[in-house]
């Protein structure tokens, strides 16, 4: 296996591991994810205290394991 091949291995496991770590993308659907209160349609989230509570409790479920 010369360089190119194990730089390609490398890259290919790099974008698998980050693929596999990345955070789910919401779609705006008018309500907040967390509260459930309406909310502009370009939003996820009505405020910042709900979008970071929406993740403490997601990470929390990341953790274990569901």
């Amino acid at each position: 296996m010369d360089d190119i091949e194990r730089a390609q291995e490398r890259e290919a496991q790099d974008r698998e591991l980050c693929l596999k770590h990345r955070k789910p993308q919401l779609t705006p659907c008018g309500i907040c994810y967390n509260c459930a209160e309406p909310v502009e349609v370009v939003a996820e989230f009505c405020d910042k205290y709900c979008r970071e509570d929406y993740e403490l409790r997601e990470s929390a479920k990341a953790r274990a394991g569901r």
